[in-house]
């Protein structure tokens, strides 16, 4: 089982560093593909800590978009990796076990659409690799999921910045 990022006010540092990593990251697909591509810079996001980061501290229950961040952004970094090791025509039994568990874990099986994203993921790992792994049955299903976790949380968070700062809140 795998420690997940609590958060409290000793440690809100961390959450801080990462989201901007998550920043980075976002940015690096939005300029260098436009959605996902090979080697988008998602090292530094450590999204076997933050995908399922909760917060613990009451103190810090104002930081809820915080923590949405860094789901989301860790569910962006694991399909950057998937999608890198698909494009390698590689396997890492570290990340699909990770996967695997995570699909068992109850807080994601509620998350119909991240459950789904990562369904498609374990799918695509188990096919045989091959140079053009989007034509093949799975790898096609979890292309398609790419481009709507691209569209959903990098997009629409910007999209949702722009309106915030147009209507002054």
């Amino acid at each position: 089982m795998y420690n997940f990022f609590q958060l409290h006010t000793e440690n809100f540092n961390e959450c801080r560093e990462t989201i901007k990593n998550i920043f980075w990251m976002y940015q690096d697909m939005i300029r260098s593909y436009g959605g996902f591509g090979h080697n988008i810079d998602f090292e530094t996001v450590n999204y076997e800590k933050f995908i399922l980061v909760e917060i613990i501290d009451e103190r810090m229950s104002g930081f809820n978009e915080e923590v949405e961040m860094l789901r989301q952004g860790s569910l962006v970094a694991l399909c950057c990796e998937v999608q890198n090791l698909l494009d390698e025509m590689q396997r890492d039994d570290k990340v699909y076990n990770f996967i695997k568990e995570l699909t068992t874990i109850p807080e994601i099986k509620k998350m119909s659409f991240e459950n789904d994203v990562l369904s498609s993921m374990l799918l695509a790992l188990e096919e045989k690799p091959g140079d053009w792994w989007e034509t093949l049955k799975y790898g096609s299903i979890f292309s398609k999921k790419l481009e709507k976790v691209y569209k959903k949380f990098v997009i629409n968070y910007f999209k949702r910045l722009l309106v915030e700062g147009e209507s002054g809140f």
